[in-house]
């Protein structure tokens, strides 16, 4: 069994963003396959239809990948926060000796 690489949590944030936009790229590439299916001869009911599924799917990936962001830009910036106040409470102790 193997273990796994230890990992800041920013680290661990920035690996699921490129993850999410990893899997973006592949939707995005899957949707323009699909056009050019629909495009080439799918039947008028059928296009409609996948089009709709593409769309409700697409604006799912879009909300969840947004929240993520926000999370993550909260999350950096609550870590940076909490490493500037250590920091400057080490500052104190060693002026303070």
């Amino acid at each position: 069994m193997r273990k796994r690489k230890s990992f800041s949590k920013k680290a661990d944030v920035i690996l699921w963003l490129t993850i999410g936009a990893k899997l973006m790229m592949y939707w995005a590439v899957f949707l323009l396959g699909l056009e050019s299916l629909c495009y080439f001869g799918i039947t008028q009911a059928m296009s409609k239809t996948l089009d709709q599924i593409a769309m409700m799917v697409t604006l799912l990936l879009l909300l969840v990948s947004t929240i993520g962001v926000k999370w993550a830009i909260r999350f950096i910036k609550q870590d940076s926060r909490r490493h500037d106040m250590t920091h400057a409470v080490d500052e104190e102790v060693s002026v303070s000796r």
